[in-house]
């Protein structure tokens, strides 16, 4: 609904954030129950979220399912608090959410910029991925 097509990978270094989104080395991928936390530069893939709103269906394709994920909320919050927000969604077993979030404000060329816009969606549908024991 907003134009977000962004390939994903393992982890979030400058260098992985260079091809596409970056998944949090904290969350888990899609199915798992948990949060599925990526992050994107706001010039390149993620320029998009500035106009993510509430309502806005993400589809997101695996080798073993599509899910697809509804946004419940829409935030802008201080860098300093951002990892305390990953971390605690992070570990949140209570419902698997999709994390989005890039650099804010956007189209600022000079100065460091210390708030992130964060996306927060709700999966709506796809599998859900059991581990499996080898015993």
């Amino acid at each position: 609904q907003i134009g977000l097509d962004a390939p994903a990978y393992w982890g979030d270094s400058d260098d992985i954030l260079m091809y596409g989104a970056g998944q949090s080395i904290i969350s888990l991928p899609p199915g798992f129950g948990t949060a599925v936390i990526f992050s994107g530069h706001n010039n390149t893939y993620f320029e998009c979220l500035q106009n993510a709103a509430e309502g806005n269906v993400i589809q997101f394709r695996t080798n073993y399912c599509d899910y697809e994920y509804t946004v419940n909320r829409v935030e802008v919050i201080d860098e300093n608090t951002l990892a305390d927000v990953l971390i605690n969604s992070a570990t949140d077993e209570s419902e698997e959410q999709l994390i989005l979030y890039t650099c804010y404000p956007f189209h600022v060329i000079s100065g460091r910029k210390t708030e992130r816009l964060v996306v927060f969606a709700e999966r709506t549908s796809g599998l859900d991925v059991k581990w499996r024991s080898s015993d």
